[in-house]
């Protein structure tokens, strides 16, 4: 396994891999073409942090996120909103609720975090590698530093595996916020 800092031409991967884990989510309902511009904006923002696991040149694993948080989904919104309003358009005009869910999302996501964030960690369901989500976990801290607090938000109901692999990582519960109808876990972690 190979672990590296990832670049704007790992975002077909990306997107791919997102498809593959998070098939019920939200941004999944956006299409693969958004989740590689989505990620192709991150990846391209100073703030952006990638990092992933490939085993035999395949990515079976990443984690994303930002080294400041605050302003950031704003920044890279107003910087690719062609780009992004482009690809998403057809899923809009298919169901508009997607287009206010993703408002308040944007609106609400981070409002009152600054610092570092991890926006999304991804591990191949098919890769069979246990232990793959805290080796991503350690790959990225490396990129944040040493006595540097983190945070990440996750649903809080019907994800109980996620919250015990955080809970199991060290990570704090710091609050409970609202996003639109969803109940988010905030967790804190200060590293090492």
């Amino acid at each position: 396994m190979v672990n590296r800092i990832l670049t704007v031409d790992d975002c077909r991967e990306l997107a791919m891999l997102h498809n593959l884990a998070f098939k019920n989510f939200f941004l999944t309902s956006l299409g693969t073409n958004f989740l590689f511009k989505f990620y192709k904006a991150i990846l391209m923002d100073k703030n952006g942090i990638g990092v992933g696991a490939f085993e035999e040149n395949k990515l079976i694993g990443f984690a994303i996120g930002a080294k400041q948080v605050r302003g950031f989904y704003k920044n890279i919104a107003k910087k690719n909103l062609f780009s992004l309003s482009f690809s998403a358009l057809p899923h809009f005009f298919a169901n508009p609720r997607f287009l206010f869910r993703l408002i308040v999302s944007l609106r609400t996501s981070n409002s009152n975090t600054d610092g570092p964030f991890l926006l999304s960690i991804c591990v191949d369901p098919l890769s069979g590698r246990k232990g793959l989500g805290t080796a991503l976990i350690d790959i990225f801290e490396l990129q944040i530093g040493p006595g540097m607090t983190y945070r990440l938000m996750t649903d809080e109901k019907d994800n109980d595996k996620v919250n015990r692999f955080y809970l199991k990582n060290e990570f704090i519960l710091e609050n409970v916020i609202m996003q639109g109808n969803r109940t988010l876990n905030v967790y804190k972690k200060k590293i090492r």
